[in-house]
């Protein structure tokens, strides 16, 4: 796990729809009832054809690898996890990884 030491990202401003766009209402979540925050690879997979789920007509696929990501998540841990936001760029994830885990009191991994 990584600690995020003070720095330039931390003075960085984020609007809350980049910090928090897979929370409701591009809201932070409760910190307290999570234990550190981990980025992952994603990718969309289109369902079949007429088919749709609870999310649409794609399922998203996480534990990928950097190359093979379309996108990346941050997720907060704790007993199971909590979509914080997406980002469609590793380099801008793991700016925002850091700023989450500045901002939250939170240790980050990295897995992709």
């Amino acid at each position: 796990m990584n600690s995020y030491p003070k720095d330039e990202h931390a003075l960085a401003t984020y609007p809350k729809t980049e910090l928090y766009s897979c929370c409701e209402g591009n809201r932070a979540p409760d910190w307290s009832e999570y234990e550190y925050l981990v980025l992952e690879g994603c990718t969309t997979i289109p369902l079949d054809p007429g088919t749709t789920s609870e999310k649409g007509s794609n399922e998203i696929l996480g534990l990928q690898d950097r190359k093979a990501a379309d996108f990346f998540t941050v997720y907060a841990w704790k007993d199971g996890c909590r979509a914080i936001t997406d980002v469609g760029d590793f380099n801008k994830a793991t700016r925002l990884i850091k700023h989450l885990s500045e901002i939250s009191g939170l240790e980050y991994q990295i897995n992709c």
